[in-house]
């Protein structure tokens, strides 16, 4: 409350204000900072718990968990193309929109091929649905944040814009990480306790596992038989954590995809953004353009030949 305040009135006075208030009233800016937070929650889900699933419970090396998610990197380059393409035809808004839904789509089809064992071909293709949707989406996003915003203007609404996303990015983080070390936790201290081990490795088993959480290593007192027993039973703990990680991170990119459905139409026409009205106007305009050149073209194809040209 004293932030708002203090902005406020260093706005009022011109003193050059750290957030603009007044700007909120467009609501491009309004709605889409509410989005980008809250896709920024969300989007850390895969980025943060698939390689910590896929290196701890997969067996991956540092360098092949990087391999692994070397195609979603890839596809975000892609996506940006893409995305940076069809903006002219559809619509910034309609482009950020179907990024968003295909990241949630994606997490949602990822969620349950998250299993000990898995492997890189039966991944891939999510994952890159996902990587391209978030090429597609992210940038576009800040052109939408922007696209109302005078000129002079832009510096800081652009800093407001990283910082949304910053803050989803580290409120992520910090909630994903939890989720997946309780559930994690209590999974393998419940199975440890049914798994009839001798009791003192039983003790020592949870007491590690309620210290370390998702890093918890086997052990050393172990025999070959028990090691791989708790290892089985950490992984399907780490792979239940791991799954509520990304089913919360796609419910809060589905829950942002459906945000940005108030984020008004804003379209590039000419050199000029038009949003709202306007954008939807220019967009019918387009699309009348489209079909009387289609029919031109059918009418040119269907024209009998001239007699001197048989």
């Amino acid at each position: 409350a004293l932030f708002v305040v203090v902005e406020r009135r260093k706005e009022a006075a011109d003193r050059d204000p750290l957030f603009e208030f007044s700007q909120l009233r467009h609501r491009t800016y309004r709605y889409g900072l509410f989005t980008a937070v809250v896709i920024a929650l969300g989007q850390l889900g895969l980025l943060f718990a698939l390689p910590l699933f896929l290196q701890s419970a997969n067996g991956l090396t540092a360098e092949q968990n990087g391999l692994w998610m070397l195609p979603l990197g890839l596809m975000m380059i892609v996506g940006a193309q893409v995305g940076g393409k069809l903006n002219h035809r559809f619509g910034t808004t309609n482009v950020v929109r179907t990024g968003f839904f295909m990241e949630a789509v994606a997490l949602f089809l990822i969620i349950p091929f998250i299993e000990p064992g898995v492997g890189f071909w039966t991944l891939v293709w999510p994952v890159a649905l996902f990587g391209l949707g978030v090429g597609a989406a992210s940038g576009q996003l800040t052109n939408l944040v922007l696209s109302e915003i005078p000129i002079e203007k832009t510096g800081v609404a652009s800093g407001a814009n990283s910082t949304a996303r910053q803050l989803g990015a580290a409120l992520g983080a910090a909630i994903l990480g939890s989720l997946i070390t309780v559930q994690t936790t209590n999974s393998a201290v419940d199975a440890v306790n049914a798994a009839g081990l001798p009791q003192g490795l039983t003790d020592t088993a949870v007491r590690g596992i309620d210290a370390m959480g998702a890093n918890w290593q086997v052990p050393a007192q172990a025999s070959p038989d028990q090691a791989a027993a708790l290892k089985g039973i950490f992984d399907n703990a780490l792979t239940s954590g791991v799954r509520w990680s990304i089913g919360f991170a796609a419910a809060l990119v589905f829950l942002g995809a459906l945000a940005s459905l108030l984020i008004p139409q804003v379209r590039p026409v000419g050199g000029r953004i038009l949003v709202g009205d306007d954008a939807k106007a220019a967009a019918a305009e387009a699309a009348a353009a489209r079909r009387d050149a289609v029919q031109q073209a059918e009418c040119e194809t269907l024209q009998p030949m001239p007699a001197e040209a048989r």
